[in-house]
């Protein structure tokens, strides 16, 4: 049964029922309250209702930080997709909850990657990744997750071969053994790049160059 309550200058509505757990939530108005604690459980007595009160207080830097944890810890391309979830953990995308996270926020992602000079593939890797935290979470983990997910109405799309090579690797040329080496963007950014520069000043031992 749902109660209905002034609390301050808001109205709060409790339900209590049998087989659920008791639920509460806030509105600034009661014609709201009202409308939610009727849909609610009408939904409930369909056996439809979805308890979603754990995504709504459940940031997304926590499942991702999970995830990193869990998940990719025991992956061989562990080290890469740690680079990308701690990137995703520092972004602000993070600091959206579970419940509020949109389609929007997705396609705002991808501008922004694409601002950065991210190539098409690095780019649909990071998306990729949050859709396999956000299955995980509801296959895998039990949490409820709103059923209108933010990927079912984001369109990843296409990138060719060519893209793909080039949005992953970069060339590294050794000039005393004149050798070519492919590396990946994440080596090549993270572990070569200081003595790339090095050599660019000098002038002596390589040089980095995309390809």
């Amino acid at each position: 049964m749902a109660y209905i309550r002034k609390l301050r200058d808001k109205w709060q509505v409790v339900i209590r029922r049998k087989n659920y757990p008791n639920i509460s939530k806030v509105f600034i108005q009661k014609s709201l309250a009202n409308k939610w604690a009727k849909e609610t459980e009408l939904a409930m007595e369909k056996e439809q209702f979805e308890d979603l009160s754990t995504a709504s207080s459940t940031l997304l830097k926590s499942l991702l930080q999970r995830y990193r944890d869990e998940i990719t810890s025991k992956k061989k391309s562990a080290r890469s997709e740690t680079y990308r979830l701690n990137w995703l953990i520092r972004h602000k995308i993070s600091d959206v909850s579970l419940t509020r996270l949109k389609s929007k926020d997705l396609y705002d992602l991808r501008s922004e990657l694409t601002e950065l000079d991210k190539a098409p593939a690095t780019i649909k890797h990071y998306l990729t990744l949050l859709a396999n935290v956000w299955n995980v979470a509801q296959r895998q983990w039990g949490i409820n997750l709103p059923v209108n997910s933010p990927f079912k109405f984001f369109k990843f799309g296409k990138i060719n071969n060519l893209e793909s090579i080039k949005g992953e690797f970069k060339f590294f040329y050794d000039k005393k053994i004149r050798k070519w080496y492919l590396i990946t963007q994440e080596e090549c950014e993270k572990e070569k790049i200081e003595k790339a520069k090095q050599a660019a000043m000098t002038g002596e031992s390589c040089e980095m160059c995309e390809g």
